[in-house]
């Protein structure tokens, strides 16, 4: 069993079972409370949660989100998230429910536990637990039944308290559904006038004063990045397939190992002549349209030329081919054209296909079934393949020997020289500028060149296309620029920000006239600004085409609109310096078929919401009533 899970480490089912047991202890921990007085992280009424305990937890917590967020993950996220506090807070609360409980005479018993255990999906076995399923999974994760069955048990004990408390506040009514529903799913239209910062720039003013006052305050923006120059020598395997030799028996077992890489689809070829429908079209448009088609098929199926039919009757793109869309397969067309296509003879005409597109009649051009590409076609490039994975063998040993003597003279132009490769010279880039002449847009290629020491050669670098060592020729440290040299950029700055700011005041000047009572184009015909409208938007879906994301940090002032307070009462920004000023068009209520379809799901999440506030304000209150102490230091210890 684990010598399967090592093998089928990657596979879906291992990472689903190990993602169960995992989440157990991401958020129940590991072991208990007690531990060396002199290793306290933070004392909860009488009980210590000593470091190993805090250490144990916030491993497993970042090894979580590390496998959760892959390459993304870094200090900076860590930091962010505030992992420290989190499982701090967590621990906490695990002490306060078990002290609670404890109180309260709520226990689990071992009945329950193993009840409890036995029921997850993970440790089943054509439909019952597994015994050794279970040892097995959790040898594998390196946890001890003991610990698992500790964690899961105080799992049970905070559903049971949960249960007591935040059931009886999770009564939800039909009232409550509805308005959230209304809330989701009503739509607002909205008239909007821009006010851009642009109109304004004319009428700005810029002092030596501001110049100064801006490049102070904003002298980041003006930092020149770290530069640094770097000389490398490069080891591709396609450079040393000459060194290796592949046989016509490692290539034949390659190709029998991978033959389903070799597997063309079935594929066809078809003409077609379409009939378009508009997609408002009425019944009887829908009848004369089809008529009209009908008349086309009988003249195809009694002999006429398709290609020329196609030409003179077909509404779609490929008229002007006779029809022609050359070979496809399955999943590249709709599908009620692939079912009656692929269902075809060659040469074989369909009757009438109904798509979104309209009214289609086929032809069968050629059908090629499903295949093996044969041995001869694929050899050649089975055999490059293989030489380049032997070749890259030869190349890392390249590489570890140049290292192992440009360790002791550091030298790549000589190293070069005498064994016939050439050295890359980049000029001076920043770690944004990947598309600098000779530098390698790859992350470990950056990461190295700017970890480099000057008279020292880097460690070998895997890249995509082989290795590299490479060299420091020069380094040009970050530095904030000087106002001199940036006046221009600053100048632009300050004029857009103080054009922005008449902007916004010409903005809100605009909202409190629309608050009175006059309507939004009369307005724009005195101002000379020009009104549009969004396109239906709500709750879930902020977004419109010309303003893009900019009403998403609107949308709960949006939604409250009515016909008697329709205007937006504030500014709405666009960008770094416009503002968008916006009143509302039009209502759309919900249909009947959306609040029927999201009733069921609505409840059930209000009922949750509700449970878990309920819940944490019991946590808070006795929070408030416990002394709580935290060893800050030994917190900040941590990341």
């Amino acid at each position: 069993m684990l010598k399967f899970m090592r093998q089928h480490a990657t596979s879906w089912f291992i990472k689903i079972a190990l993602g169960l047991i995992i989440v157990v202890f991401i958020f129940w921990g590991v072991g208990g409370f007690r531990g060396d007085q002199g290793a306290v992280v933070a004392k909860v009424g009488g009980t210590i949660i000593d470091v190993k305990t805090y250490r144990g937890a916030y491993q497993k917590m970042v090894d979580y989100y590390r496998k959760q967020y892959k390459g993304q993950w870094n200090e900076q996220l860590l930091k962010l998230m505030d992992v420290k506090h989190r499982v701090l807070n967590q621990l906490v609360n695990q002490v306060l429910i078990a002290q609670e409980a404890k109180r309260l005479h709520i226990t689990v018993s071992k009945e329950e536990l193993a009840a409890s255990i036995e029921a997850m999906p993970v440790f089943r076995k054509n439909g019952h637990f597994s015994r050794r399923l279970y040892l097995d999974l959790l040898r594998y994760n390196r946890i001890e039944p003991a610990d698992f069955e500790a964690s899961k048990r105080r799992e049970i004990l905070y559903e049971k308290v949960k249960s007591l408390v935040a059931d009886p506040a999770s009564f939800v009514t039909d009232a409550e559904v509805n308005e959230l529903l209304r809330l989701q799913y009503e739509k607002r239209r909205l008239a909007y006038a821009k006010i851009a910062a642009k109109d304004f720039m004319a009428k700005v003013t810029v002092t030596e004063a501001d110049l100064k006052k801006y490049y102070e305050t904003h002298k980041e923006k003006y930092r020149e990045p770290e530069k640094v120059a770097v000389a490398y020598l490069l080891f591709e395997p396609k450079d040393y397939t000459d060194r290796v030799k592949v046989s016509e028996k490692e290539v034949k077992k390659y190709f029998e190992t991978f033959q389903e890489a070799y597997r063309v689809p079935e594929k066809i070829r078809a003409r077609h002549i379409l009939f378009k429908v508009p997609p408002k079209a009425t019944k009887e448009e829908v009848a004369k349209i089809k008529a009209e088609a009908e008349k086309v098929l009988k003249m195809a199926k009694s002999g006429e030329d398709f290609a020329k039919l196609a030409e003179k009757y077909s509404q779609g793109p490929t008229a002007k081919k006779g029809g022609d869309l050359g070979y496809f397969t399955r999943g590249m067309m709709v599908k009620p054209f692939e079912k009656a296509a692929f269902a075809l003879k060659k040469g074989e005409i369909s009757g009438l296909v109904r798509t979104t597109f309209g009214f289609h009649i086929i032809k069968l051009v050629d059908k090629q079934p499903v295949h093996v590409k044969p041995f001869e076609e694929v050899k050649k490039d089975i055999e490059m393949k293989l030489k380049l994975q032997k070749a890259k063998d030869v190349a890392l040993k390249e590489a570890d020997k140049a290292y192992t003597a440009l360790y002791k003279n550091p030298d790549l132009s000589v190293y070069a020289k005498a064994h016939g490769l050439k050295v890359h010279k980049t000029g001076l880039f920043s770690r944004e500028e990947k598309k600098a002449p000779e530098v390698i847009p790859e992350t470990a290629f950056m990461k190295a060149a700017f970890g480099l020491q000057k008279g020292k050669v880097s460690s070998i670098v895997q890249l995509k296309r082989g290795f590299c060592l490479m060299a420091l020729t020069d380094h040009k440290p970050s530095r904030i620029l000087p106002l001199e040299k940036v006046k221009e950029k600053v100048t632009t700055a300050v004029k857009k920000e103080k054009a922005g700011e008449l902007a916004k005041n010409k903005a809100e000047a605009l909202i409190k006239v629309l608050m009175k009572g006059e309507t939004l184009e009369e307005l724009a015909k005195k101002e000379g600004v020009t009104v549009k409208k969004t396109r239906p938007l709500s709750m879930m879906n902020p977004y419109d085409p010309d303003l893009g994301g900019a009403l998403a940090g609107a949308i709960n002032e949006v939604a409250l609109l009515t016909k008697t307070h329709p205007v937006v009462q504030r500014p709405i920004p666009l960008g770094p310096a416009d503002y968008v000023v916006c009143i509302l068009d039009e209502i759309i209520p919900p249909t009947r078929q959306e609040m029927e379809k999201a009733t069921k799901d609505m409840k059930t999440r209000l009922r949750e919401v509700k449970a878990q506030k309920a819940l944490q304000s019991w946590l808070d209150t006795l929070k408030k009533k416990t002394k709580i102490e935290i060893n800050k230091k030994v917190l900040d210890s941590f990341l």
